[in-house]
């Protein structure tokens, strides 16, 4: 009967350290999977930037005839990039919180080994 027991808890110790083990490496994948995104949003964001500030550029100079003044055509192009901003900040932030999942379902696949481990020892 002791040996039973002693095999028991070496498997269960076995169970809890392979359960370890794939939380982690859930999380380092869930980690890598949000620096990429960071990564990604800013070059997106230093790119985007640029590519703004020439066509903000063009679009003063085409709105001339429109608006003579240069100060109200850039305050309206500073709106412009304003938005735009905000916008892709949302996506990225609603993108972003979408891969802090990861952690809570590998804890409740563990809890979930763990309390049939537990019910296995008891009935058995």
């Amino acid at each position: 009967m002791a040996e039973i027991l002693h095999k028991i808890s070496e498997d269960v110790r076995d169970i809890a350290t392979h359960e370890v083990a794939l939380i982690k490496l859930e999380l380092e994948q869930a980690l890598r999977q949000a620096s990429i995104s960071a990564a990604g949003m800013a070059l997106g964001g230093m790119l985007g930037l640029f590519s703004l500030g020439l066509l903000c550029m063009a679009a003063v100079v085409a709105l001339e005839d429109a608006v003579p003044s240069l100060t109200l055509r850039m305050l309206l192009m500073a709106v412009l990039y304003l938005v735009v901003g905000a916008v892709l900040i949302g996506a990225f932030l609603k993108r972003m919180q979408g891969l802090s999942h990861a952690a809570p379902k590998a804890r409740h696949e563990a809890k979930k080994t763990v309390n049939t481990i537990e019910q296995e020892v008891r009935g058995g």
